[in-house]
């Protein structure tokens, strides 16, 4: 049967309730060793790969859950996402090779942002220092004895009447040593 702390009608194995107004309510699990390896693990886990999803959720009580999850069903990917259907539409997906994914479930490089909104900025770099080195966006790459090293790459690719842009660079304010772009712009043929 259920157990309950706090409440006659437990919702689950486990149930703690309290009201506390105007303070919180904590849980802990605690190891009081303080030798090397001593550590404290909390479980959310299936039992095998035909099961479902093992989830912690955080929730504003009819208002808002945000789940994470390990998707058993997409190559045990973790995900982040609103709603108990996590798989579908997640927020943020990190594979099992470590690849990041923000708007898809599938990252096919250590990050990869993806939106479908138009005028959305997909990623956004801004440093408001005043002084010293400042990147609002940086990508470097180490030297290479041969073939094409970049360090921030963009390219657009369609047809039709609006502006394909694949990097859009700009600068101003440097007295010396200033590149604004450098790249190769080829016309439609037709």
């Amino acid at each position: 049967g259920n157990v309950g702390i706090g409440t006659t009608s437990p919702s689950g194995l486990l149930d703690v309730s309290k009201a506390n107004s105007g303070g919180v309510i904590d849980l802990f699990v605690t190891n009081e060793s303080n030798t090397a390896g001593s550590g404290v693990r909390v479980f959310s886990q299936v039992a095998g790969t035909s099961a479902g999803d093992p989830r912690f959720v955080l929730s504003i009580e009819g208002i808002q859950e945000w789940y994470t999850v390990i998707d058993n069903s997409d190559s045990d990917k973790f995900m982040i996402g609103l709603g108990s259907d996590v798989g579908t539409t997640p927020k943020l997906t990190i594979d099992i090779a470590g690849n990041v994914g923000i708007g898809t479930t599938g990252p096919t490089s250590k990050l990869e942002v993806q939106t479908s909104t138009a005028g959305q900025i997909a990623v956004y770099g801004y440093n408001s220092a005043t002084s010293g080195s400042n990147y609002g966006l940086f990508g470097q790459t180490a030297g290479i004895s041969s073939g094409t090293s970049i360090g921030v790459y963009g390219t657009a690719t369609g047809a039709g009447s609006g502006k394909n842009v694949g990097g859009n660079f700009q600068a101003s304010g440097a007295t010396n040593n200033t590149v604004l772009l450098l790249g190769t712009a080829t016309a439609p043929t037709g």
